[in-house]
């Protein structure tokens, strides 16, 4: 199933579930599977944002994957905070304030 994300590498992985990658990114193992499948780890993030790999991930657990539609959510959700934010702020003076030159003191 094809995925998608961004990547955060904070850390080393080791052991020997790296035998058993939780992903293959082109080519490229990603990853760690325990030897009873109970648990996987990656560093791809955002992976269960892909309505399609995250039924697909649910329905191999047994479960429901649901009718969410993510991208569609998020954006109706920035929508609405950004409505929000225009109608409480005044957005011109944030704006202006932000485009005003830094002073600075020599010392």
């Amino acid at each position: 199933m094809p995925v998608r994300g961004y990547e955060i590498h904070l850390g080393i992985t080791s052991g020997p579930g790296l035998a058993r990658p939780m992903l293959d990114l082109g080519g490229r193992p990603d990853g760690a599977v325990s030897a009873d499948g109970r648990l996987a780890g990656c560093y791809l993030h955002g992976l269960f944002a892909s309505d399609p790999f995250r039924r697909a991930f649910l329905a191999r657990l047994g479960v429901e994957g649901g009718a969410v539609a993510y991208d569609s959510r998020v954006e109706a959700v920035l929508d609405g905070l950004a409505d929000h934010l225009e109608q409480h702020l005044d957005l011109a003076a944030l704006l202006a304030a932000a485009r005003m030159p830094r002073l600075t003191r020599a010392v």
